[in-house]
């Protein structure tokens, strides 16, 4: 339900930048609308700006620019009343069904109750508190190259990674550094960091490729990736890949930008 909910959040609001969009071109278009008519398969155009006007002003070769004008804000008119019909709907399911209020008859239980009750809808909060709880397996390759202390008391192999690290518990985002990740194929994966998106409930995948330039370190991250695609995890949607080689360097504003993008953090 927090996926829902999150989706339908992300809609109105695209449909809200929409609705001022087609409203800006409405006003800053010519006045009247389109008559077509055909005639032995030739269109003619004519501008009607008047209401009792059933006819209209013939529009000339030199003048098409004009039909297509007339026809893109029609078309925009008809798009307008749909959007705003869209954006009253979720208003209104969101409005009557609240977007915790699932989530609230769990929270609203007797304590005692509680204990006795496995809940399968949680709150942001409840998600968060138990997922951090849980154990994982992490990586064990090479543990002695973990040598960089992160803000919250981890050891990570890169200076990049304690950037990242400290990006994402700034942000307040739920992160597990070198979780174990199992693949259809039976295979085990550590990605950099699993990501819990709050909004959704969803895992996010940060691969953080810091050795670009070599070429056998490449190669087989590239392979990787694209066992990740057959996996149903790809980039921008749930897997975020950062990069570092000698001439492109990690630029942490502008991936912390990206990562609010894609985790809907504000």
């Amino acid at each position: 339900m927090n996926q829902l909910f999150g989706q339908l959040i992300a809609r109105k609001n695209y449909l809200s930048e929409l609705q001022l969009r087609l409203e800006e071109d409405l006003q800053k278009a010519s006045d009247g609308k389109l008559r077509i008519s055909n005639h032995r398969g030739i269109s003619r155009y004519y501008q009607i700006r008047e209401a009792k006007d059933t006819r209209g002003k013939y529009i000339n070769k030199k003048n098409l620019g004009l039909a297509y004008e007339l026809a893109q804000k029609d078309y925009a008119g008809r798009l307008l009343k749909e959007v705003k019909e869209e954006i009253e709907d979720i208003r209104l399911f969101l409005e009557k069904h609240g977007e915790d209020k699932l989530e609230k008859v769990f929270e609203d239980m007797n304590p005692y109750r509680k204990q006795l009750v496995k809940p399968l809808i949680l709150s942001k909060d409840l998600l968060v508190s138990q997922w951090e709880a849980e154990s994982y397996e992490t990586n064990p390759y090479a543990p002695e190259d973990k040598v960089y202390s992160t803000k919250k008391d981890e050891l990570v192999r890169s200076k990049s990674e304690v950037l990242l690290a400290d990006m994402y518990n700034e942000l307040g985002i739920p992160y597990r550094y070198e979780a174990a990740l199992y693949l259809k194929s039976g295979k085990k994966k550590y990605p950099d960091f699993t990501l819990l998106k709050m909004a959704t409930g969803e895992l996010i995948y940060h691969e953080h490729l810091g050795l670009l330039d070599n070429d056998e370190y490449r190669k087989a991250n590239l392979a990787k990736l694209d066992e990740y695609r057959r996996n149903g995890i790809f980039p921008g949607k749930n897997l975020i890949i950062t990069y570092e080689a000698e001439n492109s360097f990690l630029n942490i504003k502008e991936i912390r930008q990206m990562v609010k993008e894609i985790l809907e953090v504000k």
